[in-house]
C-alpha cells in the first residue's frame, strides 16, 4: 500500500537535495540528523540506507547550478542488507539525464484540450508531407480520437 508523504522543500534529506542540487548517499539514515524517523514509526517500515539525487530539466541547468525540478529518493538497497555504492549513483545519474527532459516536456500532455487539438491537427497536416518519424502510440490514440471528433462534427454539419 502506497502512502503519500508530502514535505516542505527545505525539510528532510530530499529537501536538502532539492535546495542544494547535490546528491546524498547515506549508509545509515538514523545517524543523519536530517532524517525524520516519524515516517518509519507511522508506517512500521525501517529505513536503513538512502540515495537521493536531484533531477534537472537538462544538462545546461545542471552545469549552471540551477535548482532541480524534482528529486528521486531510493531507500534500502536489497531490503536494507547493503548500502548504495558508486555504481548505483552512476546508473541513477544516467537514468536521470532522461527523466529530467521527460518531465520538462510533459507539459504537452497537460495542455488544455483545445491546445492538444491544435497540435494534433498540425501533426495530422504534417503527416501528409511524408514525415518519416511516427508519433508515440499514446499520442496516436489521442490523435485518432481528436480527428474522429472533428470528422463527426463535419458529418453533423453535412447532415443538417
Amino acid at each position: 500500500a502506497a502512502i503519500d508523504i508530502t514535505l516542505k522543500m527545505s525539510q528532510g534529506i530530499a529537501g536538502s537535495v532539492a535546495t542544494s542540487g547535490r546528491k546524498v548517499n547515506i549508509p545509515d539514515c538514523y545517524k543523519d540528523n536530517r532524517f525524520d524517523p516519524s515516517f518509519d514509526k507511522r508506517t512500521g517500515y525501517r529505513t536503513v540506507s538512502m540515495l537521493v539525487m536531484p533531477v534537472f530539466a537538462d544538462v545546461v541547468m545542471h552545469r549552471s547550478k540551477e535548482k532541480p525540478i524534482a528529486v528521486v529518493q531510493l531507500i534500502n538497497k536489497n531490503k536494507g542488507d547493503s548500502v548504495f555504492d558508486q555504481g548505483d549513483e552512476e546508473i541513477m545519474s544516467v537514468l536521470l539525464r532522461f527523466v529530467g527532459p521527460a518531465i520538462k516536456h510533459s507539459n504537452l500532455f497537460k495542455a488544455p484540450k483545445n491546445e492538444k487539438f491544435k497540435e494534433a491537427k498540425l501533426i495530422s497536416d504534417l503527416s501528409k508531407h511524408q514525415i518519416a518519424r511516427q508519433p508515440s502510440r499514446t499520442f496516436n490514440k489521442e490523435l485518432e480520437s481528436v480527428v474522429i471528433e472533428e470528422e463527426e462534427e463535419e458529418d453533423d454539419k453535412v447532415d443538417q
